[in-house]
């Protein structure tokens, strides 16, 4: 496969579980990741690679998004597929939720990247 070939991901959350899982496979199946996650950067399960691009940010921003589109399209030239893995959970009865609550919970785990 050439460089213009290989397909580019973008997965969001994907400093554990899932969202690391589901890197590491696109990776070992020949794809290029943009991984995101708030600190990616520190990962110690993945490391940048001229296939792999990390961008700490906070998926519910849409700065972190026009962040990380840019960095597939400036480092890959395309975006091919978006794994919107990223999810937050408050351990609290979600009666008991602040409306400032609701709205992290909400913007990161529906609107993320749709913002």
């Amino acid at each position: 496969m050439t460089t213009t070939e290989q397909p580019v991901a973008i997965v969001t959350g994907a400093s554990s579980g899932i969202g690391l899982g589901v890197t590491q496979a696109l990776l070992a199946r020949g794809w290029r990741v943009v991984a995101t996650s708030r600190t990616i950067s520190r990962s110690n399960d993945l490391k940048p690679s001229p296939d792999l691009v990390l961008v700490d940010g906070e998926v519910s921003k849409k700065e972190t998004a026009v962040k990380v589109v840019d960095a597939a399209l400036n480092h890959f030239g395309r975006i091919d597929l978006l794994v919107n893995n990223a999810g937050i959970f408050i351990p609290k009865p979600f009666t008991e939720y602040t409306e400032d609550d609701y709205n992290r919970v909400m913007n990161t785990n529906v609107a993320s990247f749709f913002s």
